[in-house]
């Protein structure tokens, strides 16, 4: 079930925020719906090869998001409540954005060059694809 969940100790982006964007990315595309069962934290934990309470905080973020539903002693399933609102979108864009700046500036690049390699993503989907975002299927 978790074969989705990819994480790398190199990237300077935390392990729990890898394992959140995981689940944020299935849950996107459809691959979990509403009412599925996420892993146990602690298989998950083992699988991963990191700690309880690294799995613990990734899925406690899940849930500030509105993307997951946890109980006590039941574990956590994807959301009924459906697409988190408009705020928590914007918020996690934001949060994506602030990474990859995190990750150009690891590579030494200025907030110039950042800005202009999305430009030229953005304008090569575009061409490729006819719209802004490409395609999303």
């Amino acid at each position: 079930m978790a074969d989705f969940i990819a994480i790398d100790p190199s990237l300077p982006v935390p392990i729990y925020w890898q394992i959140a964007e995981g689940f944020r990315q299935c849950i996107a595309r459809g691959e979990m719906l509403p009412g599925d069962p996420l892993p146990s934290l602690r298989a998950l934990a083992s699988r991963l090869g990191v700690s309880v309470s690294t799995v613990a905080k990734a899925y406690d973020l899940l849930s500030a998001e509105g993307l997951v539903a946890t109980r006590k002693g039941k574990g956590s399933v994807v959301s009924t409540a459906g697409r988190p609102p408009r705020d928590a979108d914007l918020q996690h864009l934001d949060e994506c954005l602030l990474q990859a700046i995190w990750v150009s500036e690891s590579l030494g690049m200025s907030g110039d060059d950042l800005v202009r390699r999305l430009v030229a993503i953005l304008e090569s989907r575009q061409t490729q694809s006819g719209g802004p975002f490409g395609d999303r299927s």
